[in-house]
């Protein structure tokens, strides 16, 4: 009686993990383990969703000033944990993109984003 009583937390507290980390995107290609591992190869890089290529172009062109990159990637809404792991890894990545580059150069960049959204949104909506 005591070793089911056993077996059933250790599966009930297996299910609950599995599914905290499927909730928190690790079964994603990008997460959290996968921002430490890329800062640790100084291979920095910015993941956008469904961004059209025109933006991405120029977003692009705007970080390797920067030394880092752009990467857009495609999802579709069926997949939701791969957007949970979208968000925590380019949040791991700002964080060090942000400490490396120093407090005016990442305000520089973020304004020199802020003028190319503010250019396409011109373009688009006008």
């Amino acid at each position: 009686m005591k070793k089911n009583i056993k077996a059933l937390i250790i599966t009930i507290l297996g299910v609950i993990l599995i599914f905290a980390l499927h909730y928190y995107g690790c079964f994603s290609r990008y997460n959290y383990f996968t921002a430490k591992i890329d800062i640790h190869s100084n291979n920095y890089k910015l993941i956008e969703i469904e961004i059209p290529f025109s933006i991405i172009y120029d977003e692009r062109k705007i970080a390797n000033k920067y030394n880092f990159s752009v990467i857009n990637e495609r999802v579709t809404i069926f997949v939701n944990y791969k957007i949970k792991g979208v968000k925590v890894y380019t949040n791991q990545m700002r964080k060090h993109i942000r400490s490396s580059l120093g407090e005016y150069r990442y305000k520089k960049y973020l304004h020199e984003m802020d003028s190319l959204n503010t250019e396409i949104s011109k373009t688009v909506f006008h």
